[in-house]
């Protein structure tokens, strides 16, 4: 908005999945798996899912060793995934572990409170938990079980033809947001590396 003085935004925070033609919108984020439709896509970065649970919850109940091992524990679970089982690398092969808890949301911030306050174990994109994490209000689990890589795109209905105000979201998004996300210099905790902050601006992505 400061470089294109006459664009006006009217944004709508919603984790779900809306119908852009049928609804008006422009443009939306989505993150994960792009299901086949007609939309057109445009990757904006990638973004990855990071296991944490706060210091006091891990005290109470342990710290779970191998995926297997969340079974005994209380899950925080999304509803908006796509596929509710939570993935797991080990060595060349991927596991896949059902969660199960009492807490359930279609919110991925409330995901994120409940955790921090040490109701149970989640599993959360990198860009929401890590400022929790940094602070160590969130500690992240099992490093040697990488979850998959998902992409951040930006979706617009079908046609050739960009409208200006679209084009200039999406150039701005993947000016902002491309290449490493700095959001991810929490998955370097997670593979067992401390981070550089010399390379990474601190500051919470809105």
């Amino acid at each position: 908005m400061q470089v294109h003085p006459a664009l006006e935004l009217d944004v709508s925070y919603s984790d779900r999945v809306v119908d852009l033609l049928g609804e008006r919108f422009d443009a939306a984020i989505r993150i994960g798996a792009l299901q086949d439709s007609s939309l057109v896509a445009r990757r904006i970065g990638p973004v990855r899912a990071v296991l944490v649970a706060s210091p006091d919850y891990l005290a109470r109940h342990g710290r779970p060793r191998t995926p297997q091992d969340l079974a005994a524990h209380q899950c925080l679970i999304y509803t908006g995934r796509v596929v509710p089982e939570w993935q797991f690398q080990q060595g060349k092969r991927w596991i896949s572990v059902r969660p199960e808890g009492r807490l359930r949301s279609d919110s991925g911030e409330a995901i994120l409170q409940w955790a921090i306050a040490g109701l149970g174990i989640a599993d959360a994109p990198s860009f929401l938990v890590s400022d929790a994490i940094a602070s160590g209000a969130l500690e992240p689990l099992l490093p040697g079980y990488p979850t998959p890589e998902y992409g951040i795109y930006v979706v617009r209905p079908p046609g050739s033809h960009v409208p200006g105000k679209v084009r200039v979201l999406i150039d701005t998004l993947v000016e902002r947001f491309g290449g490493t996300p700095d959001w991810d210099r929490c998955l370097m905790r997670v593979d067992g590396q401390e981070p550089d902050v010399r390379k990474h601006v601190t500051g919470k992505v809105i």
